[in-house]
Formats: C-alpha cells, sequence, structure tokens
C-alpha cells in the first residue's frame, strides 16, 4: 500500500472531491418505506430496519459499504448502538418493540437535513436506549447521538455501565486495510489467514500459518483488536480504508470514525480504547484498559455525542492517508456547532452554545516541560475517575510551551478541576473550583512548580504517563515494513527470559532504559496465556535491582531520603473490573521495595485501580503512583541498591484466555533526600494562594496582605487546609504549621531531632504587601536597574515583597524556594527570581518600594 503523500499531494484531492459535491444539486430525502426508515442525499444512502434498530442499507455514490455485491445489507450494519448493561451483560436496542421518529427539518443555514430516532425500553429493567442518525444535504457522513436512561426507585443501584458503543460493522470484501492513527495502519489479513490462525489469548490469533499474507508481511505475525487501540489525548479519526480492489469500479473508499467532540466520553486523556478491527468503533464507555465506568442508578440520564462517522471516495490511486486526511478536516470541536443547537430540540441533554463558555489559562511552566495540557473534568477528583458524576463532562487543550496560554472553547458550565500536566515533570498541577459559565470567558492564571521533595539524586526514564520509553515500548519494529510499535504486538513475542537471562539489574548512570529495563515488570512470566512459553517461568522475574553510587558529601547532613515510583499501570487479580473478590490473594496487590536488604513498608495496590494493560497492547492506562521514604541511615557510601519486587508467582483466575501473572508498568522512578523539610505541601498552599489572588486581581490588588491573608484564611477554612497551632487562639494571618511534620517530631525520640522538626514546622506568609500586575501593567512599568549583589538587571517588584525571616543569616532564603517565590519576578523571562537586596515596603496613597530609605519605583 502506499503511503501517504505531503500536503501539497493532498491538495488536489480535497478539490477535486469538493468539486465533484458541488456538480450536482444535492436532494435530502427522508421517508417511511414500511420495513424501513430512510434518510439520503445524492451521494449518501442510509436506511434503518425497524426490525433491528440498526442501518442495513448503506450506499455511497452506489457502493454498498456494508454487505457486498447483494446489496441486501442482510449481514453487515451500523453503526448501532450495542451495550454490556443489563444484568445479564450484553444487549443491542431495536429487536424487542422500538419506537421510531423520523425527521425533517432546515437548520439555520438553510440547508436541509433528515434524521432517524430508534428507542426501546428493555422489559426487565426498565433501561431506556436510544440512538440518533442526522444526515446533512451536501455531507457524506451520519451525526450521531447515544442515550441511557435509567429511572426505578425500587432497585436504585443496577449495575456498572460496562460498555456502551456504537458499531460500524460491514461483512463484504470491500475493506481492505485497518486505521488507527497517521502513524498506524495495516491490511485487514485475508480470508485465507483467518483460516488457518491459531488462538493464542483472548481476541488474539497467530497468523504465522500464512507467511505472504498481506498483514503478516507488512505488521506482523499476531493480529489482535488491541493493537489497533489508541489514546484519547491527540486521538482524533480512525476507520477503514478500500483500496479499490473489491470496488465496484475500482475507487477507492474510507469509512471513517471522527471524534472531534469528547466532552460525553469519560477518562479524560489518558482513556485508551479499542478503535478498529474490522469493525469501527465508537466506545463512549469501557473499561479494556481498566478505567473506571459510571454505575447505572436511579435517574441516570445521559446522552453521548455527537460524532461523526464520514464515508469518502477517491480515485483509484488515492491513497489511505488522502482519504484519511480529508475526514481529518471535520475534527475541529466547533465544527457544525450551529446544526447541532438547531437539531437540539430532537436530542435530549445535548447542551446547546448558549449554555457554554471559554476557559482561558495562562501557566509558568516548569523548566523543562514539554507537551503541556490542561484538562478540565469532574470537580473534587482525579480526571480518570470522573465517571463518578454522570453529569460531568471533560475537556482538555495543549498549552503553547513558549507563551504558556492555553484555551478551551465550547466548555458546558459549571465547576471543574484544572489538572496540569506535562511531559519531563514530576507531578501535576490541580485547582478545583473553576468556575465556567455561559457565553463568559473564564480567565485562570497558574504558577506550577515541579513537584520535589529534596535533591534530586537520580532518575530513571521520562515523566509522561507511559512505559513506552522502555524495551519493548515505543521501540519500532524495524523488520517489517510499516514499522509498528512494539508494544502493540502481542506481549509473549517477547520472551522475558531471553532479553532478560539474569533478571532486571540496572546501575545508574551506565545502563540505557531503552535496552536495560522491561516495559512490563512480570511477576510470573509464561503458562496461561501465553503461546511461545506454554511453562511459567520464575526465575529472575519478580525482583528486580537498582544500583546507585552516592558519595560521602551526597550523604552528609541528610536525613530523609525519598523513592518516588510511578507506574503507567499495574495489572492486580481484579483484572479490569474493579470488583473486589475475597477469593483472590492478588486482588489488592503489594509492591514491595527493599533498600539494601532492608524492605521497607509495601506499597499495596487497590483493587480498583487495577488495569490490563500490557496485555492488551498498551502502554498508558490507569496511572497511579506512591513515594517511599525511609531515613538516610539505611543508606551507605558507595554501592546502594534497591530491590522493586512483585509477589512471587501472584495469579489470579481468568475468565477470559489472558495471562493469569500480575503485571506493572514500570515508568520511572526518582531518588531524592533532604535533612530539611522540603515544600510539597508548602508549596501547593502557596500556589493556590498565589493563583487565587491572580484570578480576581481586582480585588486584592493593592491590598496589605494581611487583608489579603485574612480572605486566605478562608480559603483554607473551605478547602479544610486550615492547620493552626491552637485553632482557639487569635489569628493574625502569618503563621501555620505543618501537621505532617508536627507528628513525625512526636514520634521522635532523639531531642535534639525532635526540637529541630518542631521548628521545620512553622512556616509563615510575609506581613508585607500584596501586589498583583498582569501582562499589561507589566508592559507599562519602567525597567529600573535593581541591584542583585553586584549585578544589576532591569526588574520590578510584583506580588509580594518578603520580610527578613529570622532565619536569613543561616541562609534560609536561599534555601527555601517555596519562599522566596514570593519575591521579585524578573521581566527579561517573566520568571521568578529572589532579591533580598530590598528590606522594605510602605503603604500609603502609592505604593513605594523603598531601598536605604529613598524610593525605588511608584506604581
Amino acid at each position: 500500500m502506499a503511503k501517504s503523500k505531503s500536503v501539497l499531494a493532498i491538495v488536489p484531492l480535497f478539490v477535486c472531491l469538493t468539486n465533484l459535491v458541488a456538480l450536482t444539486q444535492a436532494i435530502l430525502t427522508a421517508g417511511d418505506t414500511g420495513p424501513q426508515l430512510v434518510i439520503a442525499n445524492d451521494r449518501l444512502h442510509a436506511a434503518v430496519n425497524k426490525t433491528t434498530g440498526a442501518i442495513q442499507n448503506l450506499l455511497l455514490d452506489g457502493q454498498d459499504l456494508l454487505s457486498g455485491a447483494s446489496g441486501s445489507g442482510a449481514s453487515g450494519r451500523g453503526p448501532y448502538l450495542d451495550c454490556y448493561c443489563t444484568p445479564s451483560g450484553f444487549y443491542t436496542p431495536g429487536h424487542i418493540a422500538p419506537r421510531y421518529q423520523l425527521i425533517n427539518g432546515t437548520d439555520s443555514s438553510n440547508t436541509p437535513y433528515g434524521g432517524i430516532v430508534m428507542s426501546e425500553t428493555y422489559p426487565a429493567t426498565g433501561q431506556v436506549l436510544e440512538q440518533y442518525w442526522f444526515l446533512r444535504e451536501g455531507e457524506t457522513g451520519l451525526h450521531t447521538f447515544s442515550r441511557l436512561t435509567y429511572n426505578n426507585k425500587t432497585t436504585p443501584f443496577l449495575r456498572n455501565l460496562q460498555e456502551f458503543r456504537t458499531m460500524f460493522r460491514p461483512n463484504t470484501a470491500l475493506w481492505t486495510h485497518l486505521s488507527t492513527n497517521e502513524q498506524q495502519y495495516a491490511p485487514l489479513p485475508s480470508t485465507e489467514a483467518k483460516e488457518k490462525q491459531v488462538t493464542v489469548q483472548d481476541a488474539t490469533w497467530y497468523l504465522g500459518n500464512t507467511p505472504d499474507d498481506p498483514y503478516v508481511q507488512q505488521e506482523g505475525d499476531y493480529f489482535t483488536k488491541y493493537t489497533f487501540q489508541d489514546t484519547w489525548r491527540d486521538h482524533d479519526v480512525h476507520g477503514m480504508y478500500s483500496d479499490g480492489k473489491y470496488s465496484d469500479d475500482g475507487s477507492t473508499f474510507g469509512a471513517w470514525l471522527v471524534m472531534g467532540v469528547k466532552d460525553t466520553y469519560f477518562g479524560g486523556p489518558l482513556h485508551s480504547d479499542l478503535v478498529v478491527d474490522g469493525i469501527v468503533y465508537n466506545y463512549m464507555v469501557s473499561n479494556h484498559h481498566g478505567d473506571g465506568t459510571p454505575n447505572i442508578t436511579d435517574g441516570f440520564d445521559r446522552t453521548f455525542g455527537p460524532t461523526y462517522f464520514h464515508y469518502n471516495k477517491g480515485s483509484k490511486t488515492t491513497t489511505l492517508q488522502e482519504l484519511r486526511a480529508d475526514a481529518l478536516q471535520y475534527s475541529a470541536p466547533d465544527w457544525n456547532a450551529d446544526f447541532y443547537d438547531d437539531i437540539a430540540k430532537y436530542v435530549p441533554n445535548y447542551v446547546p452554545t448558549t449554555k457554554r463558555g471559554t476557559w482561558k489559562g495562562h501557566v509558568k511552566l516548569p523548566k523543562g516541560a514539554t507537551k503541556p495540557l490542561a484538562v478540565l473534568a469532574q470537580n473534587g477528583v482525579d480526571f480518570q475517575d470522573n465517571d463518578r458524576d454522570t453529569k460531568a463532562y471533560q475537556y482538555w487543550a495543549d498549552i503553547n510551551p513558549r507563551t504558556g496560554n492555553v484555551e478551551i472553547p465550547r466548555v458546558k458550565e459549571g465547576t471543574y478541576r484544572l489538572t496540569i500536566y506535562a511531559d519531563g515533570i514530576f507531578g501535576q498541577y490541580t485547582q478545583d473550583n473553576i468556575v465556567v459559565k455561559a457565553r463568559k470567558t473564564q480567565n485562570t492564571h497558574v504558577n506550577w512548580n515541579e513537584e520535589s521533595a529534596g535533591k534530586e539524586i537520580w532518575r530513571i526514564g521520562t515523566p509522561d504517563k507511559s512505559s513506552g520509553e522502555y524495551k519493548h515500548g515505543y521501540e519500532l519494529n524495524l523488520d517489517k515494513p510499516l514499522k509498528p510499535e512494539q508494544y502493540r504486538n502481542y506481549w509473549a513475542a517477547y520472551d522475558f527470559p531471553t532479553d532478560f537471562p539474569n533478571g532486571v539489574v540496572y546501575k545508574v548512570g551506565e545502563s540505557d532504559a531503552s535496552k536495560d529495563l522491561n516495559y512490563i515488570h512480570w511477576s510470573v512470566f509464561g503458562g496461561y496465556g501465553n503461546s511461545v512459553r506454554t511453562e511459567p517461568y520464575y526465575e529472575n522475574v519478580n525482583n528486580w535491582t537498582i544500583q546507585f553510587d552516592l558519595s560521602k558529601k551526597e550523604l552528609q547532613r541528610k536525613h530523609k531520603a525519598t523513592f518516588t515510583v510511578q507506574l503507567a499501570g499495574a495489572k492486580t487479580a481484579a483484572g479490569n473490573t474493579d470488583v473486589y473478590n475475597a477469593s483472590e490473594p492478588f486482588a489488592n496487590l503489594p509492591y514491595t521495595v527493599a533498600v539494601n536488604g532492608l524492605d521497607l513498608k509495601p506499597w499495596v495496590i487497590p483493587y480498583h485501580h487495577s488495569s490490563s494493560c500490557g496485555v492488551r497492547s498498551a502502554v498508558i492506562c490507569y496511572n497511579i503512583d506512591n513515594k517511599f521514604t525511609f531515613d538516610t541511615s539505611l543508606l551507605v557510601e558507595g554501592l546502594n541498591e534497591f530491590t522493586l519486587s512483585l509477589p512471587y508467582n501472584a495469579i489470579n483466575y481468568e475468565s477470559a484466555l489472558l495471562t493469569q501473572s500480575t503485571l506493572r508498568e514500570w515508568l520511572r522512578s526518582e531518588l531524592a533526600e533532604d535533612g530539611r523539610v522540603r515544600e510539597d505541601y508548602k508549596g501547593k498552599i502557596y500556589e493556590n494562594f498565589q493563583n487565587w489572588v491572580m484570578d480576581d486581581k481586582k480585588l486584592y490588588d493593592g491590598l496589605p496582605i494581611t487583608d489579603v491573608k485574612t480572605h486566605f484564611k478562608k480559603w483554607l477554612i473551605k478547602n479544610e487546609l486550615d492547620y493552626l497551632t491552637n485553632p482557639e487562639a487569635d489569628y493574625d494571618g502569618s503563621i501555620y504549621q505543618d501537621p505532617e511534620i508536627l507528628e513525625r517530631s512526636h514520634l521522635q525520640e532523639d531531642e535534639r531531632l525532635k526540637l529541630q522538626l518542631i521548628m521545620e514546622s512553622y512556616w509563615d506568609i510575609s506581613t508585607r504587601i500584596c501586589i498583583v500586575v498582569d501582562e499589561e501593567v507589566l508592559k507599562s512599568l519602567i525597567d529600573i536597574p535593581c541591584p542583585t549583589y553586584g549585578n544589576t538587571v532591569p526588574a520590578v517588584w510584583l506580588k509580594i515583597i518578603l520580610e527578613e525571616h529570622p532565619y536569613s543569616d543561616e541562609g534560609f532564603v536561599e534555601l527555601n524556594t517555596w519562599y522566596n517565590g514570593w519575591g521579585q519576578w524578573d521581566i527579561r523571562n517573566g520568571l521568578a527570581q529572589a532579591h533580598s537586596s530590598i528590606q522594605d515596603a510602605d503603604l500609603s496613597d502609592s505604593i513605594a518600594f523603598e531601598e536605604d530609605e529613598q524610593p525605588y519605583i511608584e506604581i
């Protein structure tokens, strides 16, 4: 198959297709033929069979897209609705007692459209499932919505909504290729290959018995639907392609699902799912990779969509990538927004433009941040868990790494949690109670500092929420012309004992993570679900060793060490079900770290964080992390060893043919240590304070900081972050005590260390002046030479002037970045810089900064 041509080569195709549509006057019809309901224009014809509730006939320019030359449509069908949502499991609505509505209309642009609505009540439970199809004049695609309602006070909890999907499911030789995204595509296995295939795992087959098959030649020896899964963050279009070999006139065809709008899905940008395998899927809900699913309870009513099934036609030489690019033009979130507003009267729960707003953010990113992303999702919870609120929506957008600016349009009015993360940065920023109002623009200012527990000694891997950087992850299979990423293959093709005959021993500073760490950490390898190594292999599998050297200087005056483990996914005995089974000893999975032979307290990964990730060809699943903290007395000068352990032979019962082994996706590790207590907790409060003030700049600009802190005190109480030493004492807004550090002091027997911890538990907010300056004000300020220990730089004072801390003689300001971050901002780069040469500030008719009693600058 020819690969994608350049953009310039694609343009003539678009012109050609556009002209083809414009040459004829499209005539939209919507009618009832008796056994079918039909919506059609001059190019696309779609007919719903009244006895099945599914599209039975679908033709583009006369070419049958579903069932081949017979044209009967009896075999292929779709798009149609299907779910795993009843007490017995799967259910396809439309064959019991469906109700239909036929729609004829003209939208606000004077374009005719037609629609069909299928609705059916499941008798045993009263659930109502509805499917909507709309076709506009001049378009060759179907706009779809899907709805589920449940109202039953007698049985308020029914079950979880495990799968909710629409499918384009042809049964014809027409379609020859699959396409997940721009990078992942391949020919469909031939009929002969499927006849000679051997099942090796759930929905996974060995095709090596037909070595001349195009799929085997170009993609690999194994075929599984999981090979073609994708992660939602950057996903936009997937589908199938016909190279014209089996079309009526030799023309090429495409069948695509355009996912430009994902706000009614769940799981956020880390959710991954099946997209195509001979069926073009629209998975609105599923737990294939362990993500959460919503519960169906009394009052459940959610409409998913819109999504757009696009069908296109090219010449005999048009490539897959060219037809995909044609579909891609419809992936903008605001595409056809006016039309969706026009049909909202027919689609319950659809949120029209009048009830949407815009969110804009400006983010001061940590140094080294790449591919930064802003997410708006359910308030108060991790966006991976946003299925807990069936009314909540989700949105995300890339942050410009140069400017820090980001914008998300068409956000449903409501209250959201903001989450920001980026490749290369440990941790993420979160802020609750972001309110988006209809027809308004909400601006949020964020100062994000990378998570830290002290001085970093080493790190392994890239913080990017995936395990793709390790062996057999994103590495390409160069033996095949299409060069697929290795993780997409059947996992058993990579024999762990062969790759690591002595187990994993990784030496920091010498080893290569892409070669010396596997993308999966197994508890046992081989046996059930492994067709290559059918007997379990235990030796040097569950224990991994990390070696590193420490110098005397690195250990000097250090008392606390932190080892951070972040996982792209972990499979416990719960699989991907989130269901606890007491008969399974590893429903909750203990993960142990030993420091130079001494075990730390295990991290117990709970059953509801389990995901079937690596065994289903993924490297991004439900992300989790843990910090192992310990006294540095466990470390030694010279060589140190961490042993990372899963339980020996931790297996479980699997109803599907999947490996019994419990696995984890190794992601990255960090060791940090510090004799002082660092800013993780403090920094989050300061960040919230800083961003909170910036979000209401006009209210706080120029106030004495004591007044600002009075407001901040209320914010702390509201968010349960008020940790005064004596809550009954009169409060001046300046002093707080960290309860975690205070608790540690109570447990310390050494009186010297106890006193040190008590002193370190205190922290305060400056008692000077708060000035909020935005970019516009900043531009209007005159650069003033600012003396900084002999150097002169153009700078002005912004936000808060720090008073001298009683520990300043000991270098407190230099040592505690969480404190001096309130200092001066350097105009040159817009980055925070602390300059302690200015010692005081007064509040009068104007705000005067003084140095040696001389006015420094007035605003």
